[in-house]
């Protein structure tokens, strides 16, 4: 009986624990995801001085409108919530490839495929590994 309660104890104190840590997850703010973004963009593609600067503010915009549609939706994830960030991506895609060289270009867009595609069979094989598995009869 004493080691159930101490066993209790821990699993409560564990479980609290990992639940404070999420609830301290402060969300970023839309400045702030536009610099990480824009750092990332620099190591990726090695942006010039002009480039940086012409780059964060659009991704701010960028950002900004993808989390105006969001909250506009909430977690209706309708068509034409679909179509307006599908559009603004288009938008997007369009103004940076005025900002880049043809080469960064054509880098950016090829490491974005790959993360399209990398995301796409992460699903699949979640999918695919929940179906597969026999059910547990004990």
């Amino acid at each position: 009986m004493k080691k159930a309660s101490v066993i209790a104890i821990m699993l409560f104190l564990i479980i609290g624990t990992s639940i404070a840590q999420e609830g301290n997850k402060q969300k970023k703010t839309p400045e702030q995801k536009a610099k990480k973004q824009t750092e990332i963009l620099n190591n990726q593609l090695n942006l010039t001085g002009d480039q940086q600067t012409k780059i964060y503010p659009l991704l701010l915009s960028n950002i900004t409108q993808i989390d105006a549609i969001k909250a506009k939706y909430g977690d209706n994830r309708s068509k034409e919530r679909n179509k307006e960030l599908r559009d603004l991506k288009i938008k997007f895609t369009e103004e940076l490839k005025t900002i880049l060289t043809a080469d960064q270009y054509d880098k950016w867009n090829k490491e974005r495929e790959a993360k399209v595609l990398k995301a796409k069979e992460d699903r699949k094989n979640k999918n695919s590994s929940t179906e597969t598995q026999p059910e547990n009869i004990y």
